[in-house]
């Protein structure tokens, strides 16, 4: 493969990697801190969370939560409208009770805003919104909910595109899974003027003392727009980190020495399919080439 071909792959890289970027209002890496790099700048406050291993065996890399131990924040950057998308690496240490990755709102027994969870005792993905109703009627929210489970210890990168009420996506490692729709009521989110949580959400009459995760989230990130199947296999690259990056001309172009599918079969440059380069240096890249 030729040095002109391997440059367009790289721009056309270099623009998936910059456009992910846009419409992102929340972006908590959690390498070590709990800071959003987004332009939001979301200034959080931590409860009795530590820091683990990521989905690498990296140590301080991934945030641990659990019973009373979460992240609040009062930036209101997150309470938008449809569409949204948010994404994250996540690993459960139980399904004995809903594990929470994130709520907008903190209103008891009440369905203000949105929240993205696994669902009591199955392990089940589901993510809910609804305009402040209350009580436990299903018809005071919009849910979607997978089909398929999440086994327990192992790390997944899930992501919930919500484009309306009735067109939502969940998706598991890149794979967009089956899935059940449930509720009616508001078409759009209604948010309270309380706190958004990473971790927790409110009690209900379910569960008065509220609900935690027990387990860990790494790269937490929120777009108010929904993004593309080609983004969502960027973003499940295990080695994918969401910065930016910068292509420096000065360097000469590393050779290819073969390109690989997901399945290890080596295959010719596609678009819009998700490769593996591997490189004269035995570095390996993923990729996906676009239009």
């Amino acid at each position: 493969m030729n040095k002109i071909v391997l440059l367009i792959t790289i721009l056309n890289f270099g623009f998936l990697n910059a456009q992910i970027e846009n419409g992102m209002i929340a972006h908590f890496p959690f390498n070590g801190n709990h800071n959003d790099i987004s332009a939001s700048v979301i200034v959080t406050n931590n409860v009795g969370t530590t820091f683990g291993n990521d989905r690498n065996a990296t140590a301080n890399q991934a945030v641990e939560l659990g019973t009373d131990k979460y992240i609040s924040f009062t930036d209101t950057a997150v309470k938008t409208k449809l569409p949204l998308t948010i994404s994250a690496w996540v690993k459960f240490n139980s399904f004995a009770e809903m594990n929470v990755i994130f709520a907008s709102d903190n209103v008891f027994d009440n369905y203000h805003g949105y929240w993205f969870y696994t669902v009591p005792n199955t392990g089940q993905v589901a993510f809910s919104y609804g305009a402040g109703m209350g009580g436990t009627n299903a018809t005071n929210r919009r849910t979607t909910t997978t089909d398929t489970q999440l086994s327990i210890g192992v790390w997944y990168h899930l992501v919930a595109v919500i484009r309306a009420h009735k067109n939502m996506e969940i998706y598991f490692n890149c794979e967009k899974q089956p899935f059940s729709y449930s509720g009616s009521g508001a078409t759009n989110m209604i948010y309270s003027s309380t706190e958004s949580r990473i971790g927790s959400a409110p009690g209900d009459i379910t569960n008065t003392n509220g609900w935690f995760c027990d387990g860990s989230i790494d790269q937490l990130a929120i777009w108010k727009r929904a993004i593309t199947p080609a983004e969502i296999n960027y973003l499940c690259d295990i080695n994918n980190t969401l910065s930016v990056i910068e292509n420096d001309t000065t360097k000469e172009p590393k050779e290819i020495l073969k390109i690989i599918n997901v399945l290890g079969q080596e295959v010719e440059a596609t678009k819009n399919t998700p490769l593996i380069y591997i490189y004269s240096d035995g570095s390996t890249e993923r990729i996906v080439i676009t239009e």
